[in-house]
This record gives C-alpha cells, structure tokens and sequence, in this order.
C-alpha cells in the first residue's frame, strides 16, 4: 500500500470513527462508543506505521473525546496533551488550537479553571491569526463559561456578547446555548431584565430550530431558574419539568441531578420541606453511582437541605463529605463557590461560629478576586449575622451598611440600565410617531392636490355639456319617474317573498333545536346503558373466581367507561358533534387513579393542546389511551417503587395531530416487533391506529413509548 492510499484510509478509519462518537454522543445508539474508540485505534496504528504526524494528532483528539464520553477524564487529558504536543512540533496552528480546546474539554470544571481558561485563550488568538471567526466564537464561548465558574460575571457577559457577534458575521444561526448563558451571567449580576430577555431568545431559537438535545434541557433549567428568582413560582416549575423531560431520555447524570437538586430548592423557597426531603432520598439512592460534578451538586442541596429541616445529624454527614470535597480541590475550582455556601449555613446553624466564619473569609476572598457583588452582598449579610450573634454590634452595623451598599449598587445599576432603555424605546418610539405623522401628512396633501385637480376637471366638463344637460333634464326626469314606479312593485314582490323565507327560516331553526336535542337525549341514552353493561360486567366479576377472567372483565369495564365518557362529554356540551380531547384525557386519567389501587406509587404528567374531535376519531384514540395506560400500570413498574407515566396531545403541523403516552418502567422485550402484535391490547391499538389513518410507532425509551400521529378532521 503506498503513502497516497494509506493516507486515505487513515482518514475513512477516523471519519468512521467520528460518525460513531456522534450518534453515541447524541444517544442515538450508546454502543457505537466501542465502534468509535475500535476505528481510532486502527487510524492511530496505521498512521504510525506510516509515519503519518497529521493521522496520530487526529487520532489522539478523536482518543480524547470518546475517554470524556466514557467518564475518564484522566486518559482524555493524556491523549489531548499527546496532540498538543505532537501539533505543536509540527508547528500547525489550526490543530494545536483544535488541541487546546481537546484539552480543555477534558480538563472541564474539575481542574484549576484558571488554566483551562490560559489554554481556550491561546486557542482563541491562533484563530484570530487565521481568521477562522466560528472557531474564535466558540473558544470565546468555553472561555466565557469558565469565567462564569469563577464567578467573573461581567468578564463572561463581554466574552458572549462579543462571541454573538462572531456568530452574526459567520451567519450561524444556532447560538441558543451563547443566550442562555448570558442569561445566566446577568442573572447571577442581579440584572433580571437582562436575564429574562436573553433566556428567552434562547428558547425561540432551540424552538425554531426543533433542537430536542440535552442542551434543551438545560436550556429550559436555567429559563426556570430566572423565574424561580423573579418570584414567578408557576412559570418556574413548568420550565423545570420541561428541562426534567428532555433529560429524562438522556444518560446525563450531572443534568439530571442539577435539575432535579433546582427542583429541590423550589420546595424549600415554598417552605415545603417533606416534598424536598422525598425528592433528595430517591437521588441519595444513587450518589454511589455518580459521577464527581453529579456528586459534589447532590452533596451541597442536601447540606442545604437537611440544615433548613434543622436535621444536623443527617446534615453533619454531609458537612463532613463536603469539607473533605474541598480539600481535594483545587483553589480556583468552581466545586468551592457550589459548596461554601451551604457549609457556612451548615456552621451558623449548629452554632460553630468560629468555624463558619473561616469559610466565610475564603470565600469572601474568592468573590473580591471576581468582582462578584452579588455574593459579596450575600457575605456580608452573612457576617451581619455573625456579628450580631455574638453581640458584635458595631462590627454589625459596619457588615449591614457595606451590605446595603452592594445592594444599593446592584439595585443602581438595574434601575440606571432600565431607566436609559426605557428613555431610548421613548425616543424611538416618538420619531417613529413623527413619521408616521409626516407621511401622513404628506398623503392629505397629495390627496387634497388630487381633489383640487378632479374639481376643475369637473369644471371645465360641466362647462361645455351645461347647455346640452338641459336638453336632457325632462327625458332624465321621465326616466327616474318610470324607474321609481318599476322599484316600487319590485319591492313589494321582495317583501312578500322575504316574508315567505322568514317563515322557513324559523321552521328550519325549530328543526335543528329538535334535532340536537334529539342528539343529545341518544348520547345521554347511550352512556346510561354503557353504565349499565359495566355494572353487569362488575356485578358478574364478584361471582367468579378466575383471576384471568376477573382482569379480562376489568378490561372491558374500563374500555366501556372510556366510550362512555366520550358520551357524556357530548351530551354536557353545547357541541353535540365534538370532545374538547384535554378535558377528556384529564377525567380518563382521574379514573385510572380512583380504579387502580396505585397508592400514589404512579404519577401522571399531562402535557395538552385543547383540541376539539368528532367522535368518528374520539372513540378509537380513547381506547387506544384506554390500553396503553392500562398496560404501563399493570406491567411498567414491576419490582419498582414508584413510577411516571407522561402522556401527550399537540398539533403537529396544520392537519396532523400527535399523541404520545411513555412511561419510565421496565419497557418490553427487544424483539417485540417479531411478536406480531399477541395481545389482544397491541391488537385493539394496532387496528384502532388503522382506522384512523395513524402512523404508529412503538419503541423502548428509557421505558415504553407509543406514539401515534393521524390526520386531523377539522
């Protein structure tokens, strides 16, 4: 083999190998990790064999990116280094930039930040120097997110913003991410209109481009975070389930965490502390399992946590684990700002003031090193506290005023930002009324210039027929008196025929009164005796005692009482011909709950559209529900303590409808497409999917899902 065509090898070997990491990464097919990593050792292997420098850096990067994919930063650190080294010999400015932010992806938070900042910034000059503006906007964006690790709020708002305009000239459209963490920036400054505006472009932009990836979830977090510290309790929670959905599906153990630890604290702000209790014991279960940024956030909530509940054997515990935390950090890690705050809280709460006022100067001294006024103020509230604890009143007085004044400051900054926006909208706002106005104008005068110019047109033309009109008057005025003889009889004929129309108009009203009524007195009918079958049906159960056919009758009274409702919401609604489908699915749900004997063991999460069907699609997509739901409860959770099963109903499209019902539970087998559809539930939804012309699809997603999506009949 020569040179030539092992070099295109090498470079199939590692396109190969980097398809593999995506979908793996992109949790299409979580095994292709293996295939990733097994193409990166035959590219560095043949490209060694060769001598080929360019192949061993590439295949050292791709090496570094599957080892942070699996958990072992160590080894992607090593082979990152490798390619720095290498690429740096070989004097390749593009690549040792593309190494350098290798090696800050696999150093991530847990190294001295204060590095892998040193190394993005080198990475960002050497694609200054080549040009390569999308490869400085994203350098730019690691940089700014390291910075907001280390508190440096105002130095990461000046590196996004700039980063945002890289973007707009590159004409990259997918900066969703850059906007939500300038939101968090200003947030954490205490600029809350900042914050909200940003997060929110955020979400039009992850919404306009369909990005359904773990980035949306943490997207939607940091969006109900903002809220969360607006005081807009309602709009919070429903952004943290939508957080908690998306990443529900993912592997993200440190997402999930960080969602579900914000959730947490929402519980405590409402001074619900057993629903935040209930909420850290199912995390606790899996601390072993997490990884150290995971573990580090579950340690500094349940600190937090179980300090507010006043449990401080519990809490000790934790205090322990997160001082030891620290002692194995690094100075410049972000681990230091999570954790001091709820050690401090810990220590004034139990009474160790001593103690509490040694962390308290550490971290007084990381936040003047970033200019972060936001803690500052939290700090010296805190020493306010202290002071006055131990009755340390002038020092007291000193700690409020200097706390007041970051306050004052933060407040200052906020209301002058506001005030010159609102000055500038104003502005704005009047010279846009100005012209209007002007333009306005401008059309009068042309229009009354218009008028000016028709009038002597009229002029000049009454001028030359005036004699000749006169010689026409008294044939115009026969005319008129002939038409108005013919208009007079034709409105007496439009008058008795209008009459005859009215009359028929009040019969044709009669007959749709009756027939509605008509309608609904059959709907009422037919629930009634829907009724009655289902009592038969529960009155026979109680004479048997095979437990096979006791469920098969269970099932018929629930898909009977799924028709029957559908029934009764037509005969209560002033449509006699559509079910408004969110009332609808919410009362089937409320049914399940009452009949099952789940002792709230499985919760419902409803996320629905008010769509109204007739009942030729009602009917068959209520036993569809009917079965799904029945299955996942009866099946879903077995062995498990508790259960979530997430149910679906939106517009797709214009004319297309979408109904998704997924659990978490235990799933069904991998080969159930060979099964042919046994059971007489995959049966009855397989066949009612038919008749409404529904493309079905059934899969394992981190549990079972069923998604159906049919024309919509307007």
């Amino acid at each position: 083999m020569n040179a030539k065509t092992a070099q295109q090898k090498i470079k199939a070997l590692l396109e190969l190998g980097e398809y593999h990491y995506s979908i793996s990464n992109q949790h299409i097919y979580l095994k292709s990790i293996d295939s990733a990593f097994y193409y990166a050792q035959r590219a560095a292997s043949l490209s060694e064999a060769i001598n080929y420098k360019i192949g061993i850096g590439e295949s050292y990067l791709l090496s570094s990116k599957i080892y942070i994919n699996t958990g072992a930063a160590n080894k992607a650190i090593q082979f990152a280094q490798q390619a720095v080294d290498l690429f740096s010999k070989l004097k390749d400015g593009n690549n040792i930039a593309r190494s350098y932010m290798a090696l800050v992806k696999a150093r991530g938070t847990q190294e001295d930040i204060s590095v892998s900042i040193s190394l993005a910034q080198k990475a960002y000059t050497l694609y200054e120097h080549s040009g390569k503006k999308l490869e400085q906007a994203n350098a730019l964006v690691e940089i700014a997110y390291l910075k907001m690790g280390l508190g440096n709020m105002e130095a990461a708002k000046t590196n996004f913003k700039y980063s945002l305009a890289l973007y707009r000239e590159c004409n990259y459209k997918k900066t969703q991410r850059v906007y939500s963490l300038l939101g968090m920036a200003y947030l954490q400054m205490g600029a809350y209109k900042e914050s909200l505006e940003n997060s929110l472009q955020a979400v039009k932009l992850l919404e306009s481009n369909n990005d359904t990836s773990v980035s949306a979830a943490e997207i939607y977090n940091y969006v109900a975070i903002t809220y969360n510290q607006l005081q807009d309790i309602k709009r919070s929670n429903e952004y943290f389930q939508r957080a908690y959905r998306i990443s529900a599906r993912f592997n993200e153990t440190e997402l999930n965490t960080m969602i579900l630890t914000n959730i947490i604290q929402t519980f405590i702000n409402l001074n619900k502390d057993k629903e935040a209790i209930l909420y850290l014991k199912k995390l606790e279960k899996d601390i072993d399992k997490m990884d150290e940024p995971s573990r580090i956030l579950l340690i500094s909530r349940a600190l937090r946590v179980y300090t507010e509940v006043s449990d401080f054997k519990s809490a000790k515990k934790y205090n322990d684990e997160a001082i030891k935390k620290l002692k194995e950090q690094q100075s410049g890690n972000n681990t230091n700002l999570i954790l001091y705050p709820s050690i401090i809280r810990y220590l004034i709460k139990s009474a160790q003031y001593s103690k509490a006022r040694n962390y308290v100067a550490n971290y007084k001294k990381i936040s003047e090193k970033n200019k972060d006024k936001k803690r500052l103020q939290e700090i010296h509230m805190t020493l306010f506290q202290l002071d006055s604890i131990e009755s340390k009143f002038l020092s007291a007085i000193q700690e409020y005023k200097l706390q007041q004044t970051y306050k004052d400051s933060l407040f200052s900054q906020e209301k002058n930002k506001q005030i010159a926006e609102l000055q500038i909208k104003f502005e704005t706002e009047k010279k846009d009324k100005d012209l209007v106005l002007k333009e306005q104008q401008n059309k009068l005068l042309r229009k009354q210039g218009e008028l000016q110019k028709t009038k002597l047109s009229k002029a000049n033309l009454l001028k030359n027929i005036g004699f000749g009109s006169m010689a026409l008057f008294l044939l115009i005025i026969a005319l008129l008196f002939a038409g108005y003889r013919l208009k007079h009889k034709t409105n007496r004929i439009l008058e008795s025929q209008k009459g005859e129309i009215n009359q028929k108009n009040v019969a044709l009203q009669k007959l749709v009164v009756e027939k509605e009524w008509l309608l609904k007195e059959i709907h009422h009918r037919v629930k009634n005796n829907l009724q009655m079958v289902m009592s038969l049906l529960k009155v026979q159960s109680h004479h048997l005692k095979d437990p096979a056919v006791i469920s098969a009758l269970k099932e018929s009274q629930n898909r009977i009482h799924s028709m029957s409702l559908i029934h009764k919401k037509l005969y209560q609604s002033e449509n006699v011909m559509s079910v408004n489908m969110s009332v609808y699915i919410q009362e089937l749900v409320e049914y399940f709950q009452s009949t099952f004997d789940m002792d709230r063991r499985i919760q419902f999460s409803l996320d629905l559209e008010a769509i109204d069907l007739d009942t030729s699609q009602a009917v068959p997509l209520g036993l569809i529900l009917n079965e799904a739901i029945t299955n996942s409860i009866k099946h879903a959770f077995a062995g498990k303590e508790s259960g979530l099963i997430s149910v679906s109903f939106k517009c797709s499209g214009q004319d297309h409808i979408r109904m998704s019902i997924m659990d978490n539970g235990v799933g069904i087998s991998d080969d159930f497409e060979d099964l042919g559809f046994k059971s007489l539930g995959m049966k009855l939804i397989q066949g009612f999917s038919t008749d409404l012309d529904a493309k079905l699809l059934i899969k394992n997603e981190s549990g079972l899902l069923i998604d159906i999506e049919f024309p919509y009949n307007q």
